[in-house]
């Protein structure tokens, strides 16, 4: 922030410094002395009489009364102070500074009054336009960590003050919407990106994110709600990645290969290069691929059966102030921090087996070719359901982890679940 203020405070001077210094730079007019001025006129004009008397412009009477008018001119000057300065123009050099003051204090009001709107205008204190409390905001969300979730959380903070500010600051808005997704907040996503929706119907990006916030708040099941929500992606935009796999994935859990396979090359058609590279090794490992991609699957495993395999272990257990009612299911899962929602290794225990430390492998993985191995970057979700039921509810307890690199990730990844889902 230092570096922000000081740049701002040496331009507000060096601003005020163009417009004060030539104030200050204006001369006073010198005090004249009218009696030395008098006497040099009158000097002046009396050898300007003799010359003339000289070159007989002038007989020497002329010369007398024009000489006798001139002393009884001088002697009136003298005599009569009145006016302390000599008439330049028609204007005495006295209201030449007073009329020069006069500017001064305008042009000095004028000086002061530009920061005082600066400070009226942009801070709280005033009409609260918010260009400072934007800075403090940038300021913050720039030194977040997306690696820590804390540091994730803080930038939700500063991202809410700055929509309290600004309702209308709609590219804060969908970066909050990608925080609350990014936190397993999925109902204020919902939330963020319908209102988002409502307003640019036509962005097939922000309809895009709507659908995939609905997908996980609704436990990962296509759902009336959910169907029509990708079904309004696809219509603006038929070659939606994200969307194009989550149909795929549905399609493979109703056992529907055929459909779940046109998806998925839909997808990898349209997908960035690593993303259609994970798609592609999804479609080799599906039952019944050709046999070139069963030669490129064997590869692949020879590849993963020389490397170790990944795994990540968990301890997962709960806070001493969290009380159940009774014995409850606990879900521990991994998802990928980008690509399909589909957890990549699940474990499901006992609430009355914690705590307890779990090991996540890729061989625990729900769908083909989508493990753990497949995904370099992993987020831990550990999920205590009272009902029992692995679709997630507002009244299931859960804990999520910071992101996790899995192939840097050393020792134990601790998961201490202590509050409901979304932090509530």
């Amino acid at each position: 922030m230092i570096a922000f203020w000081l740049p701002a405070l040496l331009l507000l001077v060096v601003a005020v410094a163009f417009v004060l210094f030539p104030l200050f730079r204006v001369k006073r007019p010198a005090g004249v002395d009218r009696t030395r001025v008098n006497l040099e006129l009158f000097r002046e004009r009396t050898a300007v009489l003799e010359q003339q008397l000289a070159e007989d412009s002038i007989d020497l009477f002329e010369m007398e009364t024009q000489l006798v008018e001139l002393q009884q001119n001088l002697l009136s000057d003298i005599d009569d102070p009145s006016d302390p300065a000599v008439q330049v123009n028609g204007t005495s050099a006295v209201d030449r500074s007073k009329k020069t003051m006069d500017w001064r204090v305008v042009v000095l009001m004028a000086a002061m009054f530009v920061p005082l709107c600066a400070f009226l205008i942009y801070t709280d204190l005033g009409f609260s336009k918010g260009a400072i409390s934007d800075v403090l905001a940038a300021d913050r969300i720039s030194e977040v960590d997306p690696n820590d979730e804390a540091s994730v959380a803080d930038m939700v903070e500063a991202l809410e003050q700055t929509l309290s500010r600004k309702p209308d600051n709609d590219r804060t808005r969908f970066m909050l919407g990608q925080s609350y997704l990014r936190l397993s907040r999925f109902a204020e996503a919902v939330s963020v990106f319908e209102a988002m929706r409502m307003k640019y119907p036509a962005d097939g990006n922000i309809a895009a994110r709507f659908a995939e916030a609905l997908f996980l708040a609704e436990g990962e099941v296509i759902t009336g709600p959910v169907r029509e929500a990708i079904d309004g992606v696809l219509a603006i935009n038929p070659h939606s990645v994200g969307m194009l796999e989550i149909l795929a994935m549905d399609a493979f859990r109703r056992n529907d290969l055929a459909t779940a396979k046109a998806h998925f090359q839909h997808a990898a058609e349209f997908a960035e290069t690593s993303r259609a590279a994970v798609i592609r090794r999804v479609l080799a490992q599906l039952p019944g691929s050709d046999s070139d991609d069963s030669g490129k699957t064997a590869s692949l495993n020879s590849k993963a059966g020389s490397s170790p395999m990944k795994s990540v272990s968990v301890l997962v257990e709960l806070s001493s102030d969290l009380v159940l009612s009774g014995p409850a299911s606990v879900f521990v899962f991994a998802r990928a921090v980008t690509g399909p929602p589909m957890p990549l290794a699940v474990r499901k225990l006992s609430s009355e087996q914690l705590p307890a430390l779990v090991q996540l492998t890729e061989e625990m993985a729900m769908f083909p070719g989508m493990s753990l191995k497949d995904f370099s970057e992993v987020v831990l979700v550990a999920r205590i359901s009272e009902s029992g039921v692995a679709n997630p509810s507002p009244e299931d307890f859960e804990v999520t982890s910071q992101v996790i690199q899995l192939d840097q990730v050393q020792g134990v990844i601790k998961l201490q679940i202590s509050q409901r889902r979304g932090g509530g």
